[in-house]
């Protein structure tokens, strides 16, 4: 056993040192750094991706366009801004915009997709319609995303 004596002690305190017991704390905080790691890195991954834009602008721009189709006719041909889409999918590695936004005319959705490891972000939208002549057109402005609207054709309805 170790002693220790204080300053103004005239008694002896014995402590008794618990070899063991220096084990136990290793493996606590062992275990609370591996614990940390489990839950610290998906934080990590997830912000990273946020401060990317992925995720955000993916959601953006599937629901902009699906409020743009729920809002139009049958011979519409509609427009929107895709500058900030594109720029985010090429530092992702994607360069087409049929890459980045694809319509599912069967399903009345639109997928929007500007990083090669993530899921698309996809909406539905609810008309009847079905979107056709999908083209990017790049001028001093930006790049715009054009389509036309017809009505769909579900074969032998009516």
């Amino acid at each position: 056993m170790d002693t220790f004596e204080g300053k103004n002690s005239k008694n002896k305190v014995y402590l008794k040192i618990n070899r063991k017991g220096l084990s136990d704390i290793a493996y606590d905080v062992l275990l609370g750094i591996i614990i940390a790691v489990i839950f610290v890195v998906p934080v990590m991954l997830h912000i990273n991706s946020l401060a990317n834009g992925e995720r955000l602008w993916s959601e953006y721009y599937s629901g902009e366009i699906a409020k743009l189709i729920n809002n139009a006719n049958s011979g519409d041909e509609l427009q929107i801004d895709s500058s900030k889409a594109m720029e985010i999918a090429r530092k992702n590695r994607i360069e087409s915009h049929k890459d980045v936004f694809f319509f599912s005319n069967e399903a009345n959705k639109i997928c929007v997709k500007m990083d090669i490891e993530s899921e698309p972000k996809c909406r539905f939208y609810f008309k009847d319609l079905n979107v056709v002549d999908v083209r990017s057109d790049v001028s001093e402005s930006g790049n715009l995303l054009r389509f036309k609207i017809v009505e769909a054709d579900r074969g032998g309805v009516g």
